[in-house]
């Protein structure tokens, strides 16, 4: 037979446990730091898609426009 002392520290023990659990998940849910931060060398540029609108692609914009730049390997 199992003492009965042992009982409310067992569930102590879980109760603590389930707690910890959701104070993690809540700070994982809503922490607003990113896992990585960017650097120079990883750094991503985003560029703007033009307009799909064929009057967007005068002959100035067509002989102005610059292709993306390629990606470099790490």
């Amino acid at each position: 037979m199992q003492d009965g002392s042992r009982l409310p520290l067992a569930v102590t023990t879980l109760l603590v446990m389930v707690a910890a659990l959701v104070v993690a998940l809540l700070v994982l849910r809503w922490h607003d730091i990113p896992v990585v931060s960017p650097s120079e060398e990883t750094e991503i540029a985003y560029h703007t898609v033009p307009s799909e609108d064929p009057s967007y692609w005068t002959e100035d914009r067509m002989r102005s426009a610059k292709p993306a730049p390629m990606p470099t390997e790490p």
